[in-house]
């Protein structure tokens, strides 16, 4: 079907989550490489996810734009943030996503590069909601990719813990209620996945923590929804008919109803 599409990955390159905020040739021609690789398997766009700094996805675009002019492909390419898991609507790296897609969709047009998607990945849902507004104004009609961790402890808190803490604040954690075992239940977060796609997410899915049963019910929830707006649609549009009806009607019947009177 055309709504499905094949997304091939263009990781972070080092240790998870470490911030790069420097342009970086070697890492550009590492993209190059992935990017290579990808196109020749026939993949439909290009998925730079879990990105921590705005430089990093200009690295990613300088490696798509080298393949592109090597080979001839022009793929679309997706570029997703990962947050800090605060509601301060930061990347891990420090910068607004805003700012940071911006700078990104900058980049790509300097390029020539197709960045079709952006958006935000590998956060708890609960920054997901902080972010999203800002993000969906930036991408102007581009897709807007949201897929948050399920895991009630938070990857800002495990960073912490290593030694290696991000910038967040003060974590987003849920509600309680909605873990089980200290991960999200798929009905919790197909809930949160359809109040992204009321607010503009126009693609939706899970990250760290979510399982096949997470993507299930957001499918499930999805589609309910969907018949549930059909339904109204056709009320809406029947109403209207009528309501036109009436009025081109009207007059006549009136007429009609007049001309009986004086009958009588």
């Amino acid at each position: 079907p055309a709504m499905r599409k094949v997304a091939g990955c263009l990781p972070p390159l080092g240790e998870c989550y470490a911030v790069r905020r420097d342009r970086s040739d070697a890492d550009a021609a590492v993209y190059e490489q992935l990017a290579f690789a990808l196109a020749d398997e026939k993949v439909d766009v290009l998925l730079a996810e879990t990105l921590t700094h705005s430089s990093e996805a200009a690295n990613v675009i300088l490696g798509v734009k080298m393949a592109s002019l090597k080979r001839g492909y022009r793929l679309p390419l997706w570029v997703v943030f990962t947050l800090a898991d605060d509601a301060t609507g930061r990347l891990r790296g420090g910068e607004r996503a805003a700012i940071a897609i911006q700078r990104a969709l900058d980049a790509a047009d300097g390029a020539g590069v197709l960045l079709s998607g952006v958006g935000v990945n590998c956060c708890a849902p609960g920054a997901v909601d902080a972010a999203l507004a800002d993000v969906v104004e930036v991408a102007e009609g581009r897709e807007v990719i949201v897929y948050a961790n399920a895991f009630e402890s938070t990857t800002s808190e495990w960073l912490k813990k290593e030694g290696r803490p991000d910038c967040c604040g003060k974590p987003c954690r849920g509600n309680p209620r909605e873990y089980v075992d200290g991960v999200m239940t798929p009905d919790a977060y197909a809930r949160r996945a359809a109040s992204w796609a009321r607010r503009g997410a126009t693609v939706v899915g899970g990250c760290c923590g979510t399982t096949p049963a997470h993507t299930k019910a957001c499918r499930v929830l999805f589609d309910r929804q969907r018949r549930r707006s059909r339904f109204f649609g056709y009320l809406t549009f029947l109403a209207v008919v009528l309501a036109v009806l009436a009025r081109a009607l009207g007059p006549a019947l009136a007429l009609a109803l007049a001309e009986k009177r004086v009958w009588d």
